[in-house]
């Protein structure tokens, strides 16, 4: 499917792929993502239903998230978006107060989150294998993908970091940030787990498969916020897509429902019975034992 360049007051409501949306069009797109399903799939319909209507605030470390992301994918764009405070500056002066003021609307780092990005961000461009996705002649930037769920008959959205074209084939790239020694394959699995990365990863590949009924294969270049800031490129496996698939459809058809009954119901309205969780279970038998 060819890209569609988004124009002033173009409307998301029919499936493609888009380019230069901007980032609070596509959040009030009115569609179905990841981050909804995985709020209904893991907790309750009730909470999926509030991120939905209302959203939820940035932290400090999803905004040092985006100032990464656009450094290394947007640099040009990256002036207008943060501002870095001055070494030395005291939070609580006058002189403070006067330049965030002066860059209100600007996400405001510290000169440590300055430097830490400039690292991740040669790290990052050092890798061959990162490099040359994130440098690829052909590729789009942030693309919004936008497609129709045959089975819940829900319209979703979703927002991949980067398709670059790859040996003549177009792959997904996810950029994540993660702790110092995380990036590795042992703990960054167990991430991807933490985090439904693979539930992420399996909307983009059935948006992409949806226009093409092509196989595209979903890669995350992982880099640390920590010294020496190490970059790990990894391929999500097929088992990993298929579990995501099966859960966001599973996921999918509840949000259907809630939406065709209008309930979105949170924790049970009964007394139910709880314990301790495994981990911490113990045969009284032992306890005795040890005294």
């Amino acid at each position: 499917m060819k890209p569609i360049e988004w124009a002033q007051g173009c409307k998301l409501d029919k499936p493609g792929i888009y380019t230069g949306v901007p980032f609070d069009v596509y959040l009030r797109t009115d569609a179905v993502q990841r981050t909804y399903l995985v709020e209904l799939g893991k907790l309750t319909a009730a909470h999926a239903r509030q991120k939905w209507m209302y959203g939820i605030a940035s932290t400090a470390a999803q905004e040092f998230g985006i100032v990464f992301h656009t450094r290394l994918l947007e640099p040009e764009k990256a002036a207008a978006q943060y501002a870095v405070r001055p070494d030395g500056m005291d939070g609580r002066s006058k002189g403070y107060k006067a330049w965030k003021a002066e860059h209100a609307g600007m996400i405001l780092l510290t000169c440590e989150s300055d430097a830490a990005i400039e690292g991740m961000v040669k790290s990052a461009m050092a890798h061959p294998e990162a490099r040359r996705m994130l440098t690829a002649e052909q590729r789009l930037t942030e693309p919004t993908l936008i497609w129709l769920d045959e089975a819940s008959g829900l319209l979703c959205k979703t927002r991949p970091d980067l398709l670059p074209v790859i040996d003549g084939g177009l792959v997904v790239v996810d950029l994540k940030t993660t702790r110092r020694g995380h990036a590795g394959r042992e703990k960054w699995c167990r991430e991807i787990a933490q985090y439904s990365y693979h539930n992420q990863g399996a909307m983009v590949v059935e948006a992409m498969e949806s226009f093409s009924h092509r196989h595209y294969p979903f890669i995350h270049v992982v880099v640390e916020k920590d010294p020496p800031y190490a970059c790990a490129v990894w391929q999500l496996s097929e088992d990993a897509i298929e579990q995501g698939k099966a859960e966001n459809a599973v996921w999918l058809k509840r949000w259907a429902e809630c939406v065709r009954t209008g309930e979105w119901p949170g924790y049970p309205q009964t007394i139910g019975e709880i314990g301790l969780p495994r981990w911490a279970a113990r045969d009284p038998y032992e306890i005795e034992s040890e005294d």
